[in-house]
């Protein structure tokens, strides 16, 4: 019988550095590596009567922030899983490094009921008065150390930034980083491209034409040029020979901010030039004159309408297609979706060079979203999904069943135990009949945690009836969807680009057409979502009738739908799901 307590256990490793060994693969000292830390933390389970059931690793991240992917996925396993006693850790450096958090997810283990543990500093556990005592005075310790350590980081940084030595990352396009000096030098063939791109963009051509002339001939044995690399490089002043640092600094681990210019450490004449400056100063006014001049730049706002932004995807490259404004030669602009692989990187990385007209397409897809929204369908639907999920659900209930008669005949027998503890005086007895109940208890534990965990299987079952249920409701009274027709098309998109997941998009160029495949998705969410839009439109005509400016009637209409989008959005992001019914 298995009493050992359940836990999970927690490894962090910054990245300290590549062993100078070419023997060892290892990219962390053996002090701290993730082995060292499991081999303690396993020791120190067998010792303790703890029972490890999932471990989690950051490897390579700060402790001075809680942005670490498996730290996450561990506490949502502590929100999720009651059956966890305690997180174990190697020391509390790996598990925090910041006041803060340490306080917060201590917290958060407190309301779970899961103790906290260092298995090298035994004294810090949150089970005691004073190891929580303690936890804080190590934690505030552990975060001056941190920030000290960071402060000379910065420091040796800048220092190494003004004297013009690369501080890491990826050395631009035409240049490669001369280790021994720790300065860029000229790789020749991307120097001559790079070259090539400032010499025909200060000769007239545009960064789409230079894309699309460094593809097709596939410079450099690449096809994959995009409009973002170009630009980059036009704007990198690193191609003049000067040495920039500290143009941007970190928000997070994953977000940068720009700095002010007279933040910036700039070394002049640091590394070889690939450019002139004057051939520099003279591209930044050219790209600064087109871009104003371009028609297209001149509003770049989403219009409201462009419900399909990030549904529709390009079955050619992946990329999802995004608003691209344009305008004819009388100046009428028409608002198209247009594939971000061609936009950005054209021909050959893309074939799917058609834009859609957004007011056109808008509408056949919303148009194909209505048709479906039929009681048939949706009863088909539910069908599917019932009998995909029957066999799961039968098979929960009757391990529910089975459990709950364990657990009630281990009851039982606990009494029978009582009563003969109360008949009896002989302490010997006494003492095996209490470990005769404790036994049991310790089983009756066991099962009532699997039995939480088969509750899942009555939750679904009660989830599609709610389904068959709300069906029912949304579809009483043979109610036509068709008269969403009667609301503006921003209107009926913002609520139908919920019953989407994905729409692929194919060019067929020998056909002059385009293929669309719609796929969609409906939960208890929509339904419910439908629901309130069924009383929207059912309001619709009493509105306006009952408003003499119909603006003002527009105005409560928009109000009701926001009001049901407000409400969708709040049950799909902060509530547990039911089980998808989708169809293709």
């Amino acid at each position: 019988m298995n009493n050992l307590k359940k836990a999970l256990a927690y490894i962090r490793v910054s990245r300290l550095g590549k062993e100078k060994s070419k023997t060892s693969n290892s990219k962390y000292r053996d002090k701290e590596s993730p082995q060292t830390q499991m081999e303690h933390i396993k020791r120190y389970c067998e010792q303790k009567g703890y029972e490890i059931i999932n471990i989690y690793e950051d490897l390579d991240y700060s402790g001075g922030t809680d942005d670490r992917p498996d730290f996450q996925r561990m506490f949502h396993e502590i929100r999720t899983n009651q059956d966890i006693d305690a997180v174990i850790v190697y020391s509390l450096s790996r598990f925090a490094r910041d006041v803060l958090d340490l306080n917060k997810y201590l917290v958060v283990l407190e309301e779970h009921k899961v103790d906290f543990v260092s298995c090298t500093e035994e004294f810090l556990r949150t089970d005691t008065m004073y190891g929580k005592f303690l936890i804080n005075i190590i934690g505030a310790v552990a975060q001056l150390q941190r920030e000290q350590i960071a402060e000379n980081v910065r420091d040796n940084m800048r220092n190494k930034a003004l004297r013009g030595k690369f501080l890491g990352g990826i050395p631009p396009f035409g240049y490669y980083l001369n280790e021994d000096i720790q300065k860029f030098d000229i790789k020749e063939d991307e120097a001559e491209v790079v070259k090539l791109i400032f010499e025909r963009y200060l000769n007239g051509d545009g960064i789409i034409k230079i894309r699309n002339y460094l593809n097709w001939n596939v410079i450099l044995g690449r096809d994959d040029y995009s409009v973002g690399t170009l630009q980059s490089i036009l704007k990198n002043v690193q191609y003049t020979g000067d040495f920039v640092y500290s143009k941007r600094k970190n928000i997070s681990r994953t977000r940068k901010k720009k700095t002010d210019k007279d933040e910036w450490i700039i070394v002049e004449k640091n590394h070889p030039p690939i450019i002139s400056k004057q051939q520099y100063l003279l591209t930044q006014r050219l790209m600064k004159k087109r871009n104003r001049s371009k028609p297209e730049n001149l509003d770049k706002r989403v219009s409201g309408n462009q419900f399909l932004s990030g549904i529709l995807k390009c079955s050619t490259c992946g990329h999802r297609y995004y608003h691209g404004p344009r305008r004819n030669g009388s100046g009428n602009k028409f608002d198209y979706y247009v594939c971000g692989g061609y936009k950005t990187k054209g021909k050959p990385y893309c074939t799917n060079k058609r834009g859609l007209r957004i007011d056109r397409i808008d509408q056949i897809i919303n148009d194909a979203i209505i048709e479906l929204f039929q009681e048939d369908n949706f009863v088909d639907m539910y069908k599917q999904t019932y009998s995909s999920f029957s066999k799961e659900i039968e098979k929960g209930l009757r391990e529910i069943d089975k459990i709950t008669r364990k657990i009630g005949d281990l009851k039982e027998e606990q009494s029978r135990f009582l009563k003969l503890i109360v008949r009896t005086e002989n302490e010997q007895l006494i003492g095996q009949y209490e470990n005769e109940i404790q036994i049991r208890n310790v089983e009756i534990e066991s099962l009532e945690r699997k039995l939480k965990k088969n509750t899942q299987s009555e939750k679904m079952k009660d989830t599609l009836l709610e389904l068959k249920d709300l069906i029912q409701e949304t579809f009483c009274d043979d109610f036509n969807f068709n008269n969403m027709a009667k609301l503006e098309i921003n209107q009926i998109g913002a609520i139908t680009r919920n019953f989407v997941k994905v729409v692929e998009i194919q060019d067929e160029e020998g056909y002059n057409r385009t293929k669309l495949e719609i796929s969609f998705s409906f939960r208890k969410e929509e339904l419910k979502l439908l629901l309130n839009v069924k009383s929207i439109i059912e309001k619709l005509d009493r509105l306006k009738l009952d408003q003499k400016d119909i603006e003002d009637g527009n105005q409560k209409i928009q109000q009701l739908i926001d009001k049901a989008l407000s409400e969708y959005n709040n049950c799909v992001y902060n509530v547990e799901n039911g089980p998808p019914v989708s169809a293709l």
